[in-house]
This record gives structure tokens, sequence and C-alpha cells, in this order.
């Protein structure tokens, strides 16, 4: 006689719950790339710049995708957050150049690894890291960005400032050490 034992049981109310906790991670993914690949230093970026840009986004992650609110609203919201960059950052000097998402190729201990800070502002005397992140501080994440800042100031060899930038309340925090 067959036994069977029920390991795990999800009822509908637990598996929408699941599919919305996923959407909002996948709509904070969307979020993120779009900031890291957006040039926030162009004051002359648009609302249609910003849609575009997410409209690519959302169709790389699912090719079904049609234009819709759900994407204006996304986009809308990117655009805000790009405004609150823009301005924090501009008037903190000339900007030499803009780096996103930038490969760094790490050596320690004889293990090859690949470190990506999601934005980088080179100026004169200073860089500027920016960092997004979805959700609130953790541990994980300050560890990240001090293992950041220590490479950019040795590729750089000027101060390093740093920032994260939470997409869930657009909240930017500095980061000091």
């Amino acid at each position: 006689m067959l036994k069977v034992r029920r390991l795990l049981q999800i009822d509908e109310e637990n598996i929408n719950e699941i599919i919305k906790k996923l959407s909002e991670v996948k709509m904070g993914l969307v979020i993120h790339k779009v900031l890291s690949n957006l040039n926030i230093i162009n004051e002359n970026t648009t609302r249609e710049d910003v849609k575009s840009i997410t409209h690519k986004v959302l169709y790389f992650y699912n090719r079904n995708i049609q234009y819709s609110k759900e994407i204006e609203e996304i986009a809308e919201k990117i655009y805000k957050a790009s405004n609150i960059l823009y301005w924090k950052f501009i008037n903190k000097g000339k900007i030499i150049r803009e780096y996103s998402e930038k490969e760094i190729i790490v050596v320690k201990d004889n293990i090859l690894s690949i470190k990506r800070p999601d934005k980088i502002l080179e100026y004169e005397d200073k860089v500027i890291l920016i960092d997004f992140k979805l959700h609130k501080q953790e541990e994980k994440y300050i560890e990240q960005i001090k293992e950041y800042k220590d490479l950019l100031s040795k590729i750089f060899r000027k101060n390093v400032e740093c920032y994260i930038f939470y997409i869930s309340n657009f909240e930017l925090v500095e980061m000091k050490w």
C-alpha cells in the first residue's frame, strides 16, 4: 500500500503572497537596473528617456511584456529617483566621468572575483559611489560598500564618498567610516 506524507502545503492565499513578493523583487530589480544604466548627471534626461530605458529593461526580463500603465508608473518613479540623485550630486563639483555597473576584477588569496558597483561618479578631487538596494540596510550591504570604497580609493587614488539609495522608499543614505 502506498503511503503519502504531506511535506508542504501551500494554500491559494500563500501562493498569491509568494507571487506578490516575487513581483516586488522583480520590480525592484528592474528599477535597480534602470537606475544603474541611466545617466544621472545629465540634466536633459526626460521622462521619455526614462520610459524608453524602463521598457527595454522590462522587455529584457519578460519578452512578452506590453506597454502598460504599470510601466508608466515604474518609469515615473525612476524619473523622480533620477532627479533626486541628479540634484544631490551635481552640486558637489565638476563630474569628470560617470560609470555604471563597472566591473572590477579582484584577486584575493589566488581567488578571482568580479565586483560591480552600481554607480561611480568621478570628480576632480573625489569619487562618489552610489549603490542601489531594494530594502532597508543590512550588515552585508555595509560590508559590500566598505569593500567597494577600499577598491575605488586604490584605483582612483582619491577620497571616496559612499551612498546607498534605497529603492523601496527613495532614501539616500551616506555611509561614513
